[in-house]
């Protein structure tokens, strides 16, 4: 439960609303637009208005109230008309607003000349509530959101006063302030007896007994010029303070200490904050001449959200707790506007091809990232490949905590896609992002590639003191040096032909053999090589075998075609040597036998004849 807290001197202040106090806009009779832009602020308001302080209605959000230079004024359809609610006030200029929670129709408005007034129907009449108050510039009001008779009314002079009875009377409770210019009040939601206070010039001041003392509460403060004070509806130890010339503090820890928290916060008077009532770590800013901030981390980070405003001086801002995606922002001169929080979703990149991959072998990784460009939170409800050759396309959560992240506003991370293709080829799918986004709530990012086969090359080189050739089961040979590439696990057969005079040597780097056949399944680069050696000497080198014999290296062998020869062969060499018949002209034994019409003379050496008949 909370309490509404409004606004400080000249339009410079603002005490924000709490858990369920919520604020809304001021603006005269005029006639206005009944919805906000989404994402984009819509003025609402009469131009000129000077909006000094915002409060809606906790239970219907259709009703809201604004505290102006000129009055009050009321809306009960959210702002598309307004009138007048003046009646009994006898001071115009109003600083201050509060609802009572509890009973919404009981409502408080300050001002700088008149003090506090009280009206018990919403707004149709107002009595004056000063009995007790000494000072009369009444700058921030506050309602216990729990006991809701008892009412703190801060004073631009005076300090501060309480009402135990709902404005029937005050009394004044600045035992321990130092300073009696008071900006901004706040109660804690769960402990309504710790009350804090802002002042003008003395920093913070807190109280755990409902304001009988005070005592400051400035650790880590560098700046004491408050303007407004906020405290987490649901974590009342995390509270934060708006000052005139600092920025933004603040404290986890009941303001026993504080650290500013200005990242991105390009103007450092902060007139008015509030936070989100259900959604606490979203918190917006309003300030003097940079137009609203907003964090969705609890302070750590701000951005501006001005898109569609004409001012960028902000006196107040208003979340209503019935309707919280509706924020509404008061003016110094321009009146209100009104804006409606979505999330909205980028992503980049906007396409991508993956380019040539081989087939099922996955592709490096792709990252893309998703960004919530909008004010509300961005959820994810399922992030895949849709589409075409989706199957072929992975997606993993990369930095994002799962495939159905929740983004707050201003957020992001990055999802991976890798490209396995199955076959070869174009392929393409969509990379879709199914999400609660405005805009686009199945954002599609067109995604490509072409699948290609692995090939393997195959070297074979034909070495040795011979010649021969070597056939390729694919089709084709090689006789030298020979280079070609096969698609993955292609068998193949090489097998030797061997020339005349040579003889097939063996392989080298050959993963299989069948006889003299290499038989290869290609599944990595493969080099290899294939002998082919000269026989001996075992040819005559003209028709006459003793030229042969006479040229043939110990342990060799003359091969002899089957035919006839006239001479008369003689072994006078200390060698042993074979002596083999019946081959045809390419050496390939035939049937048959070789003639010899002469003799045949061993005087020395030895000589092993084969198919070989002498005449």
């Amino acid at each position: 439960m909370g309490m509404v807290i409004m606004q400080i001197p000249y339009g410079k202040n603002t005490v924000s609303p709490w858990f369920f106090a919520v604020l809304i806009f001021a603006c005269f009779t005029a006639a206005v637009p009944l919805y906000a832009g989404t994402n984009q602020w819509t003025g609402i308001g009469p131009a000129g208005a000077d909006v000094r302080a915002l409060a809606v209605d906790p239970s219907t959000a259709a009703t809201s109230y604004a505290a102006t230079a000129a009055g009050v004024f009321k809306s009960v359809d959210a702002g598309g008309s307004w009138s007048a609610a003046n009646t009994g006030l006898t001071a115009s200029d109003m600083r201050a607003f509060a609802i009572d929670l509890l009973t919404p129709t009981t409502l408080y408005a300050g001002s700088t000349t008149g003090g506090v007034f009280k009206s018990v129907n919403g707004g149709g009449n107002w009595s004056s509530a000063n009995s007790g108050l000494t000072a009369s510039d009444v700058r921030a009001l506050a309602v216990d959101p729990l006991t809701p008779a008892t009412v703190y009314a801060g004073t631009a002079t005076g300090g501060i006063f309480k009402s135990v009875n709902g404005g029937g009377s005050w009394s004044a409770v600045n035992s321990g302030l130092t300073a009696s210019d008071i900006r901004a009040l706040a109660v804690d939601a769960v402990t309504p007896t710790t009350v804090y206070a802002g002042t003008a010039t003395g920093g913070v001041f807190r109280s755990i007994d409902g304001g009988t003392s005070w005592s400051a509460a400035n650790s880590g403060l560098t700046a004491g010029d408050m303007r407004s004070l906020a405290v987490d509806p649901l974590t009342p130890a995390t509270i934060y303070a708006g000052t005139a010339s600092g920025g933004v503090f603040k404290s986890v820890n009941s303001g026993v200490s504080w650290s500013a928290v200005n990242t991105g916060l390009t103007d450092m008077v902060v007139q008015t904050l509030v936070i989100d009532p259900l959604a606490p770590a979203t918190v917006y800013a309003g300030t003097t001449t940079g137009g609203v901030f907003m964090s969705s981390d609890g302070g750590d980070n701000w951005r501006t959200v001005n898109a569609g405003l004409t001012s960028t001086t902000i006196q107040s801002i208003a979340i209503g707790k019935a309707a919280p995606t509706t924020v509404y922002a008061g003016t110094s001169a321009v009146g209100v506007f009104k804006i409606t929080t979505a999330p909205e979703i980028a992503i980049s990149p906007a396409s991508f091809n993956f380019g040539s991959v081989t087939v099922a072998i996955p592709s490096p990784a792709q990252g893309f990232t998703l960004t919530n460009t909008g004010l509300a939170d961005l959820t994810a409800s399922s992030i895949t490949a849709s589409g075409g050759d989706s199957t072929m396309f992975g997606v993993a959560a990369g930095s994002c905590p799962s495939l159905t992240p929740t983004l707050k506003a201003g957020t992001g991370c990055t999802v991976n896609v890798t490209f396995t293709p199955a076959l070869s080829g174009a392929k393409t799918t969509n990379l879709v992002v199914a999400s609660n986004a405005v805009t686009a709530p199945n954002f599609t990012v067109p995604l490509t590639g072409t699948g290609v086969i692995q090939t393997y090359p195959l070297t074979l080189s034909v070495t040795g003191t011979g010649t021969g050739t070597v056939n390729y089961s694919t089709g084709g040979s090689c006789s030298a040096y020979c280079s070609q590439s096969f698609d993955k696990d292609t068998s193949i057969t090489l097998s030797p032909m061997v020339d005349a005079g040579s003889a097939f040597a063996g392989w080298s780097g050959c993963p299989m053999t069948m006889g003299d056949s290499c038989l290869i399944i290609l599944n990595s680069p493969l080099t290899m090589t294939a002998t082919f050696n000269l026989l001996p000497l075992d040819v005559p080198p003209s028709p006459s075998i003793q030229a042969a014999y006479n040229a043939v290296l110990a342990g060799g062998a003359i091969r002899v075609t089957a035919a006839p020869y006239s001479e008369i062969l003689t072994c006078d060499r200390n060698i042993s040597v074979a002596l083999q018949g019946g081959y045809d002209t390419l050496f390939t034994t035939v049937s048959g036998y070789t003639t010899l019409n002469g003799s045949l003379i061993v005087s020395n050496g030895t000589l092993t004849v084969d198919r070989l008949v002498i005449m």
